[in-house]
């Protein structure tokens, strides 16, 4: 009898990009924050948002597989365009449990363009 053996997947940490448009690019009403992260593995991905310290409602979509076997996913969240030209700050907070990886990715506009605020890495996971 054949034994088979199965290679356990590798773990991988994400990779976080962050988007937002530029001021051309945004509407009167709205604007768009994302988060592009990729690389990451096995595919089990938590994004959460916030303004300020208040809990927001982002959307994260499907995680899709690339030819390395990692994976890669948006999350975005819609924002008013008056918050957001009033300088409140959005973060978005992305958790990899199998990797104990954690990071938030702070946003904000200011003086006509948006900048990141910081990237941090609290305490592992």
């Amino acid at each position: 009898m054949e034994k088979r053996q199965f290679e356990t997947p590798k773990i991988q940490e994400p990779n976080i990009t962050s988007l937002v448009p530029p001021a051309d690019f945004i509407s009167n009403q709205n604007a768009v924050l994302g988060c592009v992260i990729s690389g990451f593995a096995p595919d089990n991905i938590q994004v959460s948002w916030k303004k300020g310290q208040a809990d927001q409602s982002g959307v994260l979509l499907s995680s899709q597989r690339r030819d390395d076997t990692t994976f890669e996913t948006i999350s975005y969240l819609t924002v008013s365009m008056v918050n957001w030209k009033e300088g409140d700050e959005y973060t978005c907070e992305v958790l990899h449990p199998p990797s104990n990886f954690k990071k938030l990715i702070n946003m904000k506009y200011q003086q006509g363009k948006w900048i990141c605020v910081g990237e941090r890495y609290p305490e592992l996971i």
